[in-house]
């Protein structure tokens, strides 16, 4: 059975819609494919499977017979799609701490992408990027263009310089293309089968003071991110999980109201789940389980109330869950929390 995997933000698809349509196809039908609500692509936050983004740009490549899919997208897409980490990198010193910066905070964009800015040869320094899914996924090479496409463009934006290029562009994989399409959108050498997929840069690139830079700005930002990033979800089930942590107390905590939350099928939320090994119900009794034990070690909070936050109607049905739980009733387990 297939894991859902790291997740990825929903902005990685920026501009999808409006390049697919370009290209004759439809959008919704291919999101759908991989259980992707067209509406999530306007929720700013949503992050889906990157699983399922992988195999939406092969698919969509294919389809359209457009083998240049995953680099026409990039033309349309910058270092925006990775929200605050891209202010973090425009006020960094130097366009090396920024290449650094986007290395160590990538992780806020997705939990499966890794991007390091490798030194080893002062005289060609390597940007260079990868992603962890699994063996099961074979066919990549529409992520990886665009990936480094987007890298171009982000280095052209932090050197303020539009006629940017690198010394070289190193693809892992064999060329899909004529060279000279990969020539025309990299403006460089472009090498196939190599060791990694990255960017060979010059080494006055890195060294380029960023002028626009603001200290105090990074550093507010970067608080932010590291912040975000300690409790960031990055399953399907931490979704699930911060979602019922906030509907609970509501007293609206079901299927549907979690899915319309994270903009998702019922049908499709509940085989994520399963994909991950549980169940939406098994994911429930876990959150409140955990509550039940925070709100049992506040002394004034009395049994009733807590019952009512964890989303019980009758404090007997509460009662009968911490027997369940703990081997013991609300008042047992109360006092021997506290000692």
């Amino acid at each position: 059975m297939n894991h859902a995997g790291p997740l990825i933000r929903i902005s990685s698809l920026a501009r999808y819609r409006e390049l697919v349509r370009e290209l004759g196809g439809h959008p919704e039908a291919f999101l759908r494919e991989f259980n992707i609500a067209p509406e999530l692509l306007d929720v700013h936050h949503a992050m889906i499977p990157m699983q399922s983004m992988v195999q939406l740009f092969e698919l969509t490549a294919s389809q359209l017979d457009c083998a240049d899919f995953g680099l026409r997208l990039s033309a349309q897409q910058d270092w925006n799609v990775i929200g605050p980490v891209s202010l973090i990198a425009r006020n960094a010193p130097d366009v090396g701490a920024a290449l650094d910066d986007f290395a160590r905070f990538v992780g806020f964009y997705s939990a499966g992408t890794i991007i390091a800015l490798d030194r080893t040869d002062p005289a060609a320094p390597r940007l260079t990027y990868r992603f962890e899914l699994g063996r099961e996924i074979t066919r990549h090479r529409q992520t990886v263009e665009r990936a480094l496409g987007v890298m171009h463009n982000t280095m052209a934006l932090l050197l303020d310089d539009r006629a940017f290029h690198a010394q070289a562009v190193l693809f892992r994989h064999g060329a899909a293309l004529p060279l000279q399409r990969y020539r025309k959108h990299f403006k460089t050498n472009v090498l196939f089968g190599q060791e990694v997929d990255g960017l060979v840069l010059h080494p006055a690139q890195i060294i380029r003071p960023i002028s626009q830079h603001n200290r105090m700005m990074r550093e507010f930002l970067i608080d932010f991110v590291s912040s975000a990033m300690s409790r960031h979800p990055r399953t399907v089930r931490e979704l699930v999980t911060a979602a019922i942590d906030r509907l609970l107390p509501t007293g609206r905590c079901t299927l549907h109201a979690v899915a319309e939350q994270l903009a998702r099928r019922e049908r499709t939320l509940q085989r994520q789940l399963a994909n991950e090994g549980v169940t939406f119900e098994q994911v429930v009794d876990a959150v409140r389980r955990d509550w039940s034990e925070s709100y049992l070690a506040e002394l004034a909070m009395p049994i009733a109330q807590i019952a009512g936050l964890l989303g019980y109607g009758e404090q007997s049905s509460y009662n009968r869950a911490c027997r369940r739980w703990f081997g013991q009733t609300p008042l047992e387990r109360r006092r021997a929390l506290l000692g």
